[in-house]
């Protein structure tokens, strides 16, 4: 489909690494991943080496998809890989939290894919020339007068704050208060308002606990069940 759509543009080759040394060590080197294969023949069941991954290449650029083993994420996977490469200018985005990026865990993986990503606070986020700016209240900070001026002015001047906060707090062992983060002193300034509440699904999930010896399944009323006719 790329080949049909990008005509001249785009060339497709199609190498098989396991056949040739040379091409095994380029393989390797690149980032694609060596797999194995299991395969039953003549009643005869083998384990194999092989590859299924791939190398896009675009004006001195190079971007790695080590293995392409996911069908669901093959055209997201290559046409970010194609996106990035082609653009002149990568995106920077700010991160404010009192917890470092890492706690975020999949999404800073993600974000950093597709943007050059920064830590910063409400100092420092002048020092750069950002795109975009997210905040995540990390359930420690209090944001003073100060921060919520600064945040402020980064949205008046037509910039994109992203924020990350809830109105309950749950910790590990379920139980929950209410948040005592003040990001609602920026929210109001643009008649948005985050609620210290909860909702509730009678098309919920069922989830599993545990009380001494035994477990039990419940519905869950907190889990609420999204079908895939409502998305």
């Amino acid at each position: 489909e790329y080949k049909a759509y990008g005509g001249t543009k785009v060339v497709v080759t199609t190498v098989f690494p396991d056949t040739d040394p040379k091409k095994e060590q380029d393989a390797q080197s690149s980032g694609v991943t060596r797999l194995q294969f299991s395969e039953v023949e003549s009643d005869n069941y083998s384990v194999k080496n092989g590859y299924f991954g791939a190398v896009i290449s675009y004006d001195g650029k190079k971007e790695v998809v080590p293995t392409l083993l996911n069908p669901a994420s093959l055209e997201v996977d290559l046409t970010s890989s194609l996106y990035r490469m082609s653009r002149v200018t990568v995106p920077m985005i700010g991160f404010i939290s009192g917890a470092t990026r890492e706690r975020t865990g999949l999404f800073s993986q993600v974000l950093s894919k597709q943007f050059s990503v920064v830590d910063v606070n409400t100092t420092t986020v002048k020092s750069y020339v950002l795109d975009g700016l997210i905040y995540k209240d990390d359930r420690k900070t209090e944001l003073t007068s100060d921060d919520i001026t600064t945040l402020d002015t980064f949205v008046k001047n037509g910039k994109t704050l992203l924020v990350l906060a809830d109105g309950v707090w749950v910790d590990d062992s379920l139980a929950v208060t209410a948040s005592k983060s003040n990001i609602n002193a920026l929210l109001k300034k643009y008649t948005i308002e985050l609620n210290k509440d909860l909702v509730v699904s009678n098309n919920s999930d069922t989830a599993s606990f545990r009380s001494g010896f035994m477990n039990y399944v419940v519905k869950y009323p907190y889990w609420i069940k999204a079908a895939v006719k409502d998305m």
